[in-house]
């Protein structure tokens, strides 16, 4: 509820997106709606964003074909496993 004025409910944004994923084709008829469409847009692309420099440029992690580069053993499975591990155990803040 960060990007949103304090005129506009928690209820009433809960609400919008919920009959937006109902029905994904309606189009937004006032400024209220353009607003809530825009701020969700604008949290998704700050989420996508985190997810790529986090995925993209973690210090921390080697991908496959730079451990195979480098010589180190590598089990495919053991590397696919550990990533989907690793991503379901990630803490995702409530909408």
């Amino acid at each position: 509820m960060k990007y949103f004025p304090e005129s506009y409910g928690e209820h009433l944004v809960r609400n919008y997106i919920s009959n937006k994923m109902l029905n994904p084709t309606y189009i937004p008829s006032n400024q209220t709606e353009k607003n809530i469409e825009n701020s969700v847009a604008g949290e998704g692309i700050n989420i996508a964003w985190e997810q790529h420099i986090d995925m993209s440029y973690s210090i921390h992690h080697l991908g496959f074909l730079q451990k195979k580069v480098n010589g180190l053993d590598v089990c495919p499975f053991e590397e696919v496993f550990s990533r989907k591990v690793k991503f379901l155990n990630r803490d995702h803040p409530p909408v």
